[in-house]
């Protein structure tokens, strides 16, 4: 976005929405030690792995918002492929450029 539109990380605002939350995404020892977690098994929080890489590329943390909602818990409101597996439904994501 910086060399595209001359984006600063400062400027910018980052939402992290709705997805599996800590409290459901298990992974064993070949996806934890990704995240610095060499367990056997352990509990991810991908809203926290993409929060500090945010951070990390220069986006004040005041300007990231994240829902914190578990897609895996709340059934009633969302799909999950963990949860539900081929039956279930799909999601999808928008990202714009304003």
């Amino acid at each position: 976005m910086t060399s595209r539109w001359n984006t600063r990380p400062e400027d910018l605002h980052a939402a992290i929405g709705p997805g599996i939350g800590r409290c459901c995404f298990e992974v064993g020892p070949e996806v934890a030690v990704q995240f610095d977690k060499p367990q056997e098994r352990t509990h991810i929080d991908l809203a926290a792995a993409i929060g500090r890489q945010l951070i990390g590329a220069g986006v004040s943390p005041k300007r990231i918002y994240t829902s914190e909602i578990c897609t895996f818990c709340r059934a009633d409101q969302f799909h999950s492929f963990r949860r539900d597996r081929e039956k279930a439904g799909r999601m999808f994501s928008v990202i714009g450029v304003k």
